[in-house]
């Protein structure tokens, strides 16, 4: 099969383009928007698939952000704790296609709510598959991502606030499942 990851940018420390991409497997870079680098070494090994990096632990609430919008969980989760003083949980998955289910199962014992956060469409897309894994308990999940459309001649602000992409509108969608 093949296997979807996230664009990384080539100027984060500690990536290497050789040493990452020489795998016994098909391999899909999902291109994304622009990546900023937060100058942070990258530690994950990529030979080991679906295993997702938890870069805060916490509790009630997690967020996984997935590819570009992983920044915007991190700020997401910041405003969060600012206003209810929980530290939650915000995950990087890194894969597109595959589930981290050790990862998903440890989030069961501490958190009520999982938020994804996904630049791409919500149809079909990697919030459905966390859905999916929670279908039979008590963990409540909220995806956040495009709706299936072609916009033609659109605003990217206006998108964003229609599909609820902005950390003001995914924190009052929080607030109200708490």
């Amino acid at each position: 099969g093949i296997i979807m990851a996230i664009s990384l940018p080539t100027n984060k420390v500690g990536w290497d383009e050789e040493t990452h991409f020489k795998w016994a497997y098909e391999i899909s870079v999902w291109p994304g928007g622009e990546m900023v680098s937060d100058g942070k070494q990258i530690t994950k090994d990529f030979s080991v698939l679906n295993k997702y990096e938890m870069t805060q632990q916490g509790k009630k609430v997690a967020f996984i952000g997935l590819g570009t919008f992983y920044s915007l969980a991190v700020e997401a989760a910041a405003e969060l704790e600012k206003k209810t003083g929980v530290k939650p949980t915000v995950i990087n998955p890194y894969y597109i296609t595959g589930t981290d289910e050790q990862m998903l199962e440890e989030l069961k014992k501490e958190h009520d709510v999982v938020v994804t956060i996904e630049d791409g469409i919500l149809d079909g897309g990697f919030g459905e598959k966390i859905a999916r894994f929670y279908g039979d308990s008590v963990v409540k999940v909220l995806n956040f991502g495009l709706k299936k459309e072609f916009p033609d001649r659109y605003n990217v602000d206006e998108i964003l606030k229609k599909n609820h992409l902005t950390k003001e509108l995914i924190l009052t969608d929080i607030m109200n499942n708490l």
